[in-house]
């Protein structure tokens, strides 16, 4: 009887082993809420375009929030996530993609929600002349990029707001990632790397004839879309940062592979070689509306070898020991070099550029008219939603493991902080949120200093001078996740293990 059960325990661990779920990791909620038309900050309008010398006018930027439904935690980490469409409307940029309903970014958000993420689908500015000369081609579109990048800014500092103020969404401030597809991956890598103004003034920035930057800081504002002339730029949250801590890019490119340098966050990218618009290692970027060329860049293979090498400060380093093993990076270490964070897609028809998109043919083509699907399936020939599907599987197979880890999502994935000891004095409650509070419980014990350690053992808290029996420790600024918290008393110290959720 006794190794029936032992034999039946055994069956029941290995069943609830294999249908575990971890949060982050796999999807534990099964309902999304989203919240449509979230105005997250109001600039100028380049779409359409007006006579040079006329106002802009103002407008609402909006974006999509996706939420796990019934998510109790009170700090989610975020992922905002950026559309592709060459910079241009639908359908003036020849395709039935190219905004923030798109099958693969609601497919996309989604998928982050119901692994407990926030997803936020963003629209952002768009408009350029793709019919110009070189460089009135260049320039527009040089300036549309660079709006697309300080609105993506101002979408990371509203959350961050809303974080320091209302906590209406409930976002780890500290814990953000920006992912984006197409030409939202060219905003992504630019997010990642682009922070001074010699880096658009590179020689091929510059207009041919007058030998000024295309891109005009005092006209335009700064990289995170402050400052400039406020008839062409207006300023939103500027009393809060927009640091990231990841960067996905699904089909985009880097500017200029200088951009990338030692402390730029970890970058993951997936690419198709055969992508006959941007490129895979190093190439110049084709207008899809009209197949003209715009500038030269550095594409997916050269970013990841960058982020990869220790001259330009390993910044993929998280990524690479322990080694990944699961099924998904054995794939992608077929096809990489051996760059950890490099996914390429292999395509069976090779000229493709997002073979992750697709959308119903029917409602396409009363939409935006045939001829717009026919060029969209010019280079998606044989697009359906079960082989899009199939690549945003192997896109989160692989980058959500790496986004968990950069990110420090699973206190298990860790063994900084395994033991505490707990004598001394207490904390409560734990875990906690906002604050907690640390008490003395010896006879005549006082606390005199507070120390909290993150799990990679940096010092993130220091309290001293309290001489009290118990403190309350404001901890709503600090990151999802394990601590030591040190409390030294005149009796003696303490290490208590503090979760903060």
């Amino acid at each position: 009887m006794k190794k029936n059960l032992l034999i039946f325990s055994s069956i029941i661990a290995s069943a609830l082993s294999i249908t575990a779920q971890t949060r982050y990791l796999d999807e534990v909620f099964t309902t999304v809420n989203v919240t449509k038309n979230v105005v997250y900050s109001t600039n100028k309008i380049y779409w359409p375009s007006v006579p040079t010398g006329q106002y802009i006018p103002k407008g609402d930027l909006k974006l999509d929030l996706y939420q796990p439904a019934g998510d109790t935690l009170g700090k989610r980490p975020l992922v905002i996530i950026l559309h592709s469409g060459s910079f241009l409307p639908q359908p003036t940029n020849g395709s039935v993609t190219g905004s923030r309903n798109d099958s693969v970014i609601v497919e996309t958000a989604k998928r982050f929600a119901r692994r407990g993420f926030v997803a936020a689908a963003i629209s952002y500015r768009v408009g350029w002349n793709p019919f110009g000369g070189d460089d009135e081609r260049t320039a527009t579109l040089l300036k549309a990029v660079y709006r697309g990048l300080q609105d993506s800014k101002n979408a990371v500092r509203f959350f961050k707001k809303d974080a320091s103020t209302d906590r209406t969404y409930k976002i780890d401030p500290c814990r953000i990632a920006v992912m984006g597809y197409g030409s939202g991956g060219y905003l992504a890598l630019a997010y990642g790397t682009l922070d001074k103004y010699a880096e658009i003034t590179l020689p091929k920035f510059l207009d041919g004839a007058t030998a000024e930057p295309y891109v005009n800081t005092a006209e335009m504002g700064d990289f995170n879309g402050l400052g400039g002339d406020t008839a062409y730029v207006m300023p939103n949250w500027p009393e809060y940062d927009n640091d990231v801590s990841m960067i996905i890019n699904a089909g985009g490119a880097l500017g200029d592979s200088t951009w990338l340098e030692a402390g730029d966050v970890p970058m993951v990218c997936f690419h198709v070689p055969g992508d006959p618009y941007a490129p895979f290692t190093f190439g110049t970027v084709i207008v899809p509306t009209t197949g003209g060329t715009v500038v030269d860049v550095s594409g997916s293979h050269d970013i990841i070898r960058r982020c990869n090498n220790p001259a330009f400060g390993n910044n993929n380093v998280a990524f690479q020991s322990p080694a990944f093993t699961d099924i998904y990076t054995q794939r992608a270490n077929l096809h990489n070099d051996g760059y950890e964070g490099l996914n390429a897609f292999y395509t069976a028809y090779a000229a493709q550029a997002s073979p992750w998109d697709w959308w119903d043919d029917a409602t396409a083509r009363q939409m935006w008219s045939s001829p717009t699907v026919n060029s969209a399936l010019v280079d998606n020939p044989d697009m359906s939603k079960a082989k899009a599907t199939a690549y945003i599987d192997t896109i989160f197979g692989y980058a959500i493991p790496r986004l968990v880890r950069a990110n420090n999502l699973i206190t298990n994935c860790t063994t900084s902080i395994n033991e505490v000891v707990k004598t001394e004095s207490t904390i409560f409650p734990n875990p906690a949120n906002d604050k907690v509070s640390a008490k003395a419980v010896s006879k005549n014990a006082i606390i005199n200093e507070i120390t909290i350690i993150d799990s990679k053992g940096v010092l993130v808290k220091k309290i001293t001078s309290i001489n009290a029996v118990d403190y309350s420790v404001n901890i709503s600024d600090l990151a999802i996740g394990l601590y030591a918290m040190h409390i030294k008393t005149n009796k003696g110290n303490s290490i208590q293990k503090l979760i903060v959720e």
